[in-house]
């Protein structure tokens, strides 16, 4: 009889009568679904190394299903562990035949895939392109559940608090997913691009998207923002004009500014945006979108101040990360120890 994973001595039967009394199983290896729509898995040998020394630290996180001839458990957390015991067990180390498992029971197939990309991005975390992928399977995730469940808030909303990030950064990756074109999102896979320069390249219209691609052999902050400002310097076009008549091409405060940024804050028009049939939907059955808009409140000079200086240390947080923000962030330093100086002055 194969052994246990737990340990070399005592039968299987023997591991699972001592299991009983907890909420692990200890389950057959060809029992195990993998996920379908799993990450790619990295460093698998080096894991079936340490499980082969030292065991399996972690149980693995299974949801029992329901109407399936060929697999009793599916896994939700543990798809790595789970491949470098597939390993061993081919290595010819029957002892691992046998997995324990913590079962999850009537859990359904959108929980399951939601609690999936949960458990890996706050667990290994994700790359930039796996993160675009996940966060576009849970809006359709959110849609089902608001539709099935009838859960309130808004789906950014949601997705930020379920993965840890920031509404805006949410809406950046969401804003990606929207607007870039498929040879863009390869490229970020390919590539593995920075969130910043995806971001950049996907505010471009789709024929430029392609343009940009297919003739710039280094893809960078920098390439892509000289891109941009020779395309937005071009005399603007005027459609429906005859040969002999005059063009009028405008005057320099005719001409397109785009704003130089490396983070685009897509929130507020994402929240408002449906993208299963590209209409703006209606949010008033948000119940929490009452507690989310902002209160008049009269400030004392301390509270302002400390707004103030809050919101300052933030940008230069944010601007550290950017090093073609140097001397702006230098500059912003300075300004920022004069106002703790004025602040000090007046007794604040």
């Amino acid at each position: 009889m194969a052994k246990s994973i737990l340990g070399s001595f005592g039968s299987v039967e023997t591991k699972k009568r001592e299991l009983s009394r907890s909420d692990v199983e200890l389950i057959y290896y060809k029992d195990i679904k993998v996920a379908d729509r799993n990450r790619k898995i990295r460093n698998v040998e080096e894991l079936a190394e340490d499980i082969l020394e030292d065991g399996l630290e972690h149980n693995i996180l299974v949801r029992e299903l329901e109407n399936n001839s060929t697999y009793k458990y599916e896994i939700i957390a543990g798809h790595r562990r789970f491949s470098a015991i597939g390993i061993l067990i081919k290595k010819g180390h029957s002892e691992f035949e046998y997995i324990p498992c913590k079962v999850k029971r009537h859990m359904d197939d959108v929980d399951a895939r939601r609690r999936l990309h949960l458990n890996n991005i706050n667990q290994s975390g994700y790359t930039p392109s796996e993160m675009l992928d996940a966060i576009e399977e849970l809006e359709e995730i959110y849609r089902l559940k608001k539709k099935q469940d009838g859960i309130p808030g808004r789906i950014q909303k949601l997705i930020a608090d379920d993965i840890n990030l920031s509404k805006s950064q949410v809406g950046n990756y969401q804003y990606i997913i929207n607007n870039a074109t498929p040879e863009l999102r390869e490229l970020i896979r390919k590539l593995e691009l920075p969130l910043n320069v995806a971001l950049e390249i996907s505010t471009l219209d789709h024929e430029n998207q392609l343009m940009f691609i297919e003739n710039e052999d280094h893809i960078d902050l920098v390439t892509i923002k000289e891109y941009k400002e020779e395309l937005y310097s071009k005399p603007k076009k005027l459609e429906n004009f005859q040969d002999d008549e005059e063009v009028d091409y405008g005057s320099e405060d005719d001409e397109i500014v785009l704003t130089n940024y490396t983070e685009f804050d897509a929130e507020e028009d994402y929240d408002q945006y449906y993208e299963d049939d590209n209409q703006y939907y209606d949010d008033s059955e948000d119940t929490d979108l009452e507690e989310e808009q902002p209160t008049t409140k009269k400030l004392t000079l301390q509270e302002m101040s400390a707004n103030a200086s809050n919101s300052i240390k933030d940008m230069l947080a944010t601007m550290e990360k950017y090093s073609e923000w140097k001397k702006e962030r230098e500059e912003l330093e300075e300004i920022y120890n004069q106002f703790k100086e004025f602040v000090s002055d007046i007794g604040l």
